[in-house]
């Protein structure tokens, strides 16, 4: 995933200032993104079956979260 940000990062580097800030700020959307996913994984991992099904809710609605802020950058 780092890698991946680090690319949209040189790629909002080489594009126009205006367009830099706006770019920058969905990358940081991305990034809060990414780390709430990081937390439910994290979470889901150590319930250890222990109340999973509340636990993969919360991840998948968060991966969910993460992919529409990754589909909102590419428009």
């Amino acid at each position: 995933m780092g890698a991946k940000l680090d690319r949209l990062v040189a790629k909002a580097d080489e594009a126009g200032t205006e367009a830099t800030v706006d770019y920058r700020r969905s990358i940081d959307h991305i990034k809060d993104k990414h780390a709430v996913v990081q937390t439910k994984l994290n979470a889901y991992k150590a319930a250890n079956g222990q109340n999973g099904t509340i636990s993969g809710v919360a991840l998948r609605i968060a991966w969910h979260d993460l992919a529409d802020a990754f589909k909102a950058l590419k428009q």
